[in-house]
């Protein structure tokens, strides 16, 4: 899997956080102003990555979801706990959201699609990586939240996590559709790039969505 693999022995980012990198500097580098950056991560190599490295920003904020004992903006552990079905920020807080495979292990992405959009600028602007099924024209719910807990549809698949050793449950498998949710949330653009480039170290053709406001 060279998505997840070929990791920079220097900064640690793997080949995909690597490409998202250089999508952000190069968001960083044509904003005409200082921006405010979300990412919905904050114990990564990335989000260390971008505290360290990026210049000519106002702030960068970063949040872990720890469960749902915690209410929004609690910090634990001097962990920052965002759901992102429910963000503690104001309206327009930001101008970049980061959202790197967190998409997949999201409940309800219809419901976190609204809330980016209200917590973006005008003019803003989301990038985001998930897994993404391109054969597929709806996508894949694979388990929901009911009254007795989880509910599988299908076999249960985690994905490595930070902060858990048991890993996040995938709740999705996107196909096309997911740009229909984002462009439903109010997104005014909703569009997935394909990239490949490996004078940059970018291998393999890496699907990246982009969410204007």
């Amino acid at each position: 899997n060279l998505r997840e693999q070929l990791a920079c022995p220097k900064t640690r980012l793997n080949n995909r956080q690597r490409l998202i990198a250089a999508l952000i500097q190069d968001q960083v580098y044509r904003a005409k102003r200082l921006i405010d950056i979300y990412f919905m991560e904050e114990i990564t190599p990335i989000y260390n990555w971008a505290r360290s490295s990026l210049k000519n920003v106002n702030s960068i904020v970063g949040s872990e979801y720890l469960g749902p004992e915690f209410g929004p903006g609690e910090f634990v552990k001097g962990v920052h706990h965002e759901d992102v079905h429910n963000l503690s920020y104001r309206d327009a807080s930001f101008d970049l959201i980061v959202s790197n495979d967190v998409f997949e292990h999201i409940p309800s992405p219809p419901l976190a699609f609204k809330e980016c959009h209200r917590v973006l600028r005008t003019g803003g602007e989301m990038i985001m990586t998930t897994p993404f099924f391109w054969k597929n024209a709806q996508s894949i719910c694979r388990a929901a939240i009911g009254e007795n807990g989880i509910q599988h549809y299908l076999p249960a698949v985690y994905h490595g996590n930070p902060m858990s050793a048991e890993g996040s449950l995938v709740f999705y498998d996107f196909g096309w559709d997911i740009l229909e949710m984002a462009t439903s949330a109010g997104f005014s653009r909703s569009v997935v790039e394909f990239h490949h480039a490996p004078a940059f170290g970018h291998l393999t053709v890496q699907p990246v969505f982009r969410f204007s406001k």
